[in-house]
């Protein structure tokens, strides 16, 4: 809303700027001084000390398009600056990476309406309207990657963030910025894997917080994203955890001791899904099955450097959809099951050949046999009561 005025508000939908003069009841598209041409997401910031002051900041795909400023409560925008691209990753804005899509967001100054913050991966200040540009938190040393919400609280004057690891402020402009996410326990977790031979013994994998490992008490094995793990069913020292797209790392007891696979890491040739599926041989754990567009066998991943043999060849003609779950069978451990992007499911009755054989599941042939039984209406002659 514009600050004093309720009448008037402001929406971004799709990287266009909307206005309303009405409290919502008509809305007006605003194009003067704004990109016409494909966009992607806008955010906007209006500021109590200026109430004619109304900010956009606009992404193009995952990257900066550009920051523009109205002096007239949102009515024209002249631009201030298409550069840096203060979506990415470096201190300098200078490359042309980002994740405009996932987090973005700005806030003004309390104080001063010509200082903003913008928040992408790192938080951005300028203290000219948004002409030039600076660092104020570094993912890697000040505050954690990517940053959803930025807030300016006008009674401690403090700037807030909220993102990927927890809330941080700052309280003198931005050169200084303190993690207050103790005792927030909001972890997402994409996967846990449990010991079957010792209790309290397990591993998760954390949303942009890395792999914990619980063993009278927590501690961290990777960090970045962790994905899915599983504890040894033999031997509860070792457990495994991931990276992103199926890169999977071993650790014995505390020490994680490397990465054992991955695309292009000992002999694999492609990548996975995000979280990509693995899973250990059941009464074998030497053995371990990744699904990454095909299955992945390695039968020594106790050993220091693993070795893997590619056991499927575009399974189903769908060479380019991931897997999504893979699984052992507990009382068969030649029979695995398979998930695929695409809804298939699929199932080898001998994954511990030299070459497996894979066939798919009978729920799949089910749903075909009876789709010619569904087209057919059958009349049930109603039976009432007397």
């Amino acid at each position: 809303f514009m600050p004093g005025n309720s009448n008037v508000a402001y929406a971004e939908r799709g990287g266009r700027f909307y206005r309303t003069l009405d409290n919502g009841l008509t809305w007006s598209l605003i194009t003067n001084g704004l990109p016409t041409t494909a966009r992607s997401r806008g955010v906007i910031e209006v500021s109590a000390l200026d109430s004619t002051l109304v900010y956009f900041w606009v992404a193009n795909g995952i990257v900066n398009r550009g920051f523009y400023l109205s002096r007239d409560s949102g009515a024209t925008f002249t631009t201030m600056s298409t550069t840096p691209n203060i979506h990415d990753y470096s201190t300098a804005g200078s490359g042309t990476g980002g994740q405009a899509w996932y987090n973005k967001d700005m806030a003004v100054d309390i104080e001063d309406a010509g200082v903003i913050y913008a928040a992408g991966v790192n938080i951005f200040k300028s203290t000219d309207t948004g002409k030039t540009w600076t660092i104020s938190a570094y993912w890697v040393n000040t505050v954690h990657a990517d940053n959803h919400e930025l807030i300016a609280d006008p009674i401690t004057k403090r700037i807030y963030s909220a993102n990927d690891g927890g809330l941080y402020y700052t309280d003198d402009g931005g050169s200084n910025w303190t993690d207050i996410s103790g005792g927030l326990e909001i972890a997402q977790i994409y996967k846990i894997g449990a010991s079957r031979t010792q209790k309290d013994v397990l591993i998760a994998g954390f949303q942009d917080n890395g792999t914990g490992n619980f063993n009278n008490g927590w501690y961290t094995s990777r960090g970045g994203d962790g994905m899915d793990c599983e504890v040894d069913q033999e031997d509860s020292r070792y457990s495994y955890g991931a990276l992103y797209y199926g890169s999977i790392f071993r650790v014995f007891n505390v020490n994680s001791q490397g990465t054992i696979a991955a695309n292009g890491t000992n002999g694999i040739t492609e990548a996975g899904g995000w979280v990509t599926p693995y899973t250990l041989r059941e009464g074998l754990s030497s053995t371990m099955y990744i699904g990454y567009k095909n299955i992945w066998r390695s039968t020594n991943v106790k050993t220091g450097t693993p070795t893997w043999t590619k056991v499927s060849n575009n399974i189903g003609g769908v060479n380019n959809r991931n897997m999504t779950e893979i699984e052992n069978a507990i009382g068969d451990p030649d029979i695995l099951y398979i998930s695929r992007s695409n809804g298939q499911l699929w199932r080898s009755d001998n994954i511990n050949a030299a070459t497996p054989t894979y066939t798919l599941n009978l729920l799949n042939q089910l749903e075909e046999r009876l789709q010619p039984l569904k087209q057919t209406q059958i009349l049930h002659q109603p039976f009432i009561l007397a």
